[in-house]
């Protein structure tokens, strides 16, 4: 919609540009005609001459009416409101001069001084009704669009500080660009106006909501602000900027801005149309025009999540090129174990290309059963490139390695150390104990990762699982006394998975394992198994296989695999019997209920004297990890707690995996076999899934030493006299941490603020400067990763991004215009400079069209 600061002088400027129409219409009337008999043989020779002046005369009075009324509607300083300021001023020039050439042509043509006279009239009143009402609302209104340019405002200024923002735009980081175009902006805003800097991403200090009162507080405020590691969600930014315009009532105009690379990603959320509507003139101001190539490490992995002492490691890293780039990107790529480079490879990378990478290592540092130790891997690449590699931050990936010796693994079967393949006596574990200690001569002697500990259901007690990272229990006919001691053992924290197969019985597993959920199932068993065993099914097999959809764990799933292929080994592996576990609604919610007054009973009963009768926790396993007390209502921790079903058999609504949370550890439950007859699967590739989840399981018992950024992470520490705790984080920054409790019973630090990817050395120091680190097995070392989607730096268009929101009261800007202090609804703000320029213009073309006028009248004299 056009609007005008100064509407009445548009309205002088309408009215004046009728003088010259009047006038050439008076001068018409000005002469009589008069009967002449000698003139009839001259209407032939001057008809010709009378088309040249009639358009000599239109060409004048569409040049004169053009001045008058562009002089006046400068004065007026028009401007628009909407969203596409350059369609708008060009279709109001086009109808502006329609308009003029309208009226013009009907008081130069014959009989056109009532046609010229009306038209005029109209063109006064739409004129008068037009600016005449956007007059009175500039003069009305208090809103923000109407605010006088003098007006303090109160000014949201909303700072993209996520990873995306480091990347090099001619040698400067794209947030450096935005903190200079705000930095104007706060130096445009007048007088008494209140300033609030709210960061993307967050970052180590608060902003206040209610802002700043002077511009310098405000700058001050902007250059704390520093880029981060972190991706940068847009609505929780908003919502806050939406939550200070809220707070700061007594400056009703507002001026919000937000600065960003327009990174295609952070702009999915559908919701973010419906929330910038919030916010009238908001100006969205891109810090980039073109598209920007990155190179980056999207993947980092050791490939068991654990390494043994002896075995060579295998690191897996996948590199991905994105951005305008045409030539293949040369790569350098080196690996860097506790900051000594180990390994390098030199790669081609063109636009939109992957590849995949394959590092050995043999760790050498010193390792026990009882001890883990963690060595800092790093992951470097190194492109020259300056438009193909545009961020470096992502150029470098960390990642903490347990080094271990043998991890003690309890396997339990219906034959244990009795096993005698001569006499096939095998026990249903055998299968999944070879997949962790493959037998090959030339690893005669060596350190394995798991030390196989081979029992019997009776065999299983307190001792045995002490130091135990894992116990699996297959083929078992029934469970027996080795329930209690298995429970003690889960709840501390310890991993159990079970199977069916071999003689498995559910009617003795129920009764003896359930006890109404205060056993080690996951969910109660049904009497009546699952199909038939081939012998017994009188030679009609009746297979049934997994349903490959219904697989949510990462153990089924793996990145980068094809679906097709992992649902191929999954449909072509036939099961014959299976275990029934009822995880039906009514079970569940009975054992949520259950589950939630345990949990009630227990935080009323906190801070009481135990009664004597009370059984003491467990606390006997040597592996057990600090953990933090949950948080939440009771209803929410049960279902914390609950059974989940991890994958289901098709077509027989019975599930095949179901795992649940029991105190501090994990029980796991495959409701078939693996080695007996019960199934195929010895013989397929969907063996992997038992490699993963007993790896996953075991690395649940190490300490947790990779996060990624922007968490909170929690370490046991003690608290000791004359010592005190620091943190070395990854720009060098050395910061004192208190302890605290983490828990009823647990004491430790927290470190905040982790914007930063790399490595952090939290260290046990002295009160006495002098001394070193108290003993250097004190010092943790953790790898914080940043996230991958903000190595994408894939952006959307200005025109893209108007599109994609819709909205006529939101301005999107692009890297080389200016944000202004009239809010972004406010388009055209330099189109009185136009305007005159047009004035100029027509006064000089009025004056070259009479002088050559007059030129040729001459010349035909």
């Amino acid at each position: 919609m056009l609007q005008f600061d100064a509407g009445w002088f548009a309205i002088a400027g309408l009215a004046a540009a009728a003088g010259p129409v009047v006038i050439h219409l008076l001068n018409r009337r000005r002469f009589r005609t008069v009967p002449w008999a000698a003139m009839d043989f001259l209407r032939e020779a001057i008809q010709q001459q009378r088309r040249v002046l009639q358009f000599r005369d239109l060409l004048l009075l569409v040049l004169r009416i053009l001045a008058v009324l562009c002089f006046g509607l400068a004065l007026a300083r028009p401007f628009w409101l909407g969203s596409d300021g350059g369609l708008a001023t060009a279709g109001f020039l086009l109808a502006l001069g329609g308009m003029i050439l309208a009226i013009a042509g009907a008081a130069v043509s014959r009989g056109g001084t009532a046609a010229g006279l009306g038209l005029i009239a109209l063109l006064l009143a739409a004129a008068v009704f037009t600016t005449g009402r956007n007059a009175l609302t500039d003069w009305t209104s208090t809103g923000s669009q109407a605010a006088s340019a003098r007006q303090p405002v109160h000014a949201i200024l909303v700072v993209d500080n996520s990873r995306s923002m480091g990347a090099q735009v001619l040698g400067e980081s794209e947030f450096e660009h935005a903190r200079a175009r705000v930095d104007d902006f706060i130096g445009a805003l007048p007088a008494g106006s209140r300033i609030t800097v709210l960061p993307v991403a967050g970052g180590a200090e608060e902003f206040p909501l209610d802002g700043y009162r002077t511009p310098e507080d405000a700058r001050r405020a902007l250059e704390r602000l520093a880029l981060t590691d972190l991706a940068g969600p847009l609505r929780p930014a908003l919502e806050l900027a939406q939550q200070a315009a809220e707070q700061v009532r007594d400056l009703p105009t507002k001026r919000a801005v937000l600065v960003t690379d327009l990174q295609a990603g952070a702009w999915d959320d559908g919701s973010l149309k419906e929330l910038v509507r919030q916010f009238p003139g908001l100006q969205i101001a891109a810090t980039r025009d073109a598209a920007a190539g990155n190179v980056w490490v999207s993947q980092f992995e050791l490939e068991d999540g654990v390494s043994s002492q002896e075995a060579p490691a295998r690191f897996l890293a996948r590199l991905t090129a994105a951005g305008p780039a045409t030539e293949p990107l040369l790569v350098q790529v080196r690996l860097k174990v506790d900051g000594e480079e180990v390994a390098s490879q030199a790669i081609e990378l063109t636009a939109g290309q992957e590849r995949e990478l394959e590092f050995l290592h043999q760790f050498r540092q010193l390792a026990d059963a009882s001890r883990p130790s963690f060595v800092p891997v790093e992951l470097e690449l190194e492109c020259p490139s300056a438009t193909g590699n545009q961020l470096l931050s992502d150029d470098r990936l960390a990642l903490m390695v347990p080094v271990v010796a043998e991890l003690p693994i309890v396997f339990v079967d219906q034959f244990g150390d009795d096993e005698n393949p001569t006499l096939d006596r095998i026990g249903e574990t055998s299968a999944l104990r070879h997949l962790l200690t493959p037998r090959t001569s030339a690893e005669r002697g060596q350190r394995r990762l798991a030390h196989v500990r081979h029992v019997r259901p009776e065999q299983v007690t307190a001792d045995l699982l002490e130091d135990a990272r894992l116990v699996v229990v297959a083929g078992v006919e029934e469970p027996g006394e080795m329930v209690a001691v298995l429970r003690e053992y889960v709840l501390q924290g310890g991993p159990l998975v079970l199977l069916a197969g071999g003689n498995f019985n559910p009617r003795a597993w129920q009764e003896q394992a359930w006890r109404d959920g205060a056993g080690i199932l996951p969910a109660p068993l049904l009497p009546e198994a699952l199909g038939v065993l081939p012998e017994e099914s009188g030679g009609e097999l009746r297979p049934f296989f997994v349903d490959f959809g219904s697989l949510h764990s990462e153990d089924f799933l793996i990145e980068q695999e094809d679906p097709k292929l992992l649902a191929s080994l999954f449909e072509g592996t036939p099961f014959f019997k299976a275990v029934r576990l009822d995880v039906s609604a009514d079970t569940i919610e009975g054992l949520l209920k259950r589950e939630a007054d345990r949990i009630e009973r227990g935080l009323n009963q906190e801070g009481s004297q135990p009664a004597s009768s009370a059984k003491p926790e467990p606390d006997w396993w040597r592996w057990k990890l600090p953990q933090i007390a949950a948080s939440g209502s009771p209803r929410d921790q049960a279902v914390a707690l609950a059974p989940r079903v991890l994958a289901n058999f098709s077509g027989q609504d019975a599930p095949f995996v179901v795992e649940r949370r029991m105190g501090r550890g994990l029980v796991m439950m495959f409701t078939s076999g693996v080695t007996s007859n019960w199934n195929l699967l010895r013989q397929s590739g969907a063996m992997y899934v038992f490699h993963r989840t007993l790896l996953r399981t075991l690395r649940s018992t190490l300490p947790q030493r990779n996060f990624p950024t922007g968490q909170r992470i929690a370490l046991p520490r003690e608290s000791l006299p004359n010592v005190r705790q620091l943190v070395l984080r990854p720009d060098g920054a050395m910061e004192s941490l208190s302890v605290e409790a983490l828990g009823a019973t647990r004491s430790g630090v927290t470190l905040r603020h982790t914007t930063l990817a790399g490595v952090y050395t939290v260290e046990t120091r002295s009160l006495d400067d002098s001394q070193e680190a108290v003993t250097a097995a004190d010092d943790l070392l953790l790898a914080l990763q940043g996230p991958p989607g903000e190595s994408d730096l894939t952006s959307l268009s200005t025109s893209e991004l108007t599109e994609r929101l819709g909205s006529d009261d939101v301005r999107v800007l692009a890297g080389d215009e200016s944000l202004s202090t009239d809010g972004g609804a406010r388009r055209g703000q330099g189109l009185w400079k136009t305007l005159a320029a047009v004035v100029l213009a027509t006064l000089l073309a009025e004056m070259g069209l009479l002088a050559l006028w007059s030129w040729r009248k001459e010349a035909s004299a």
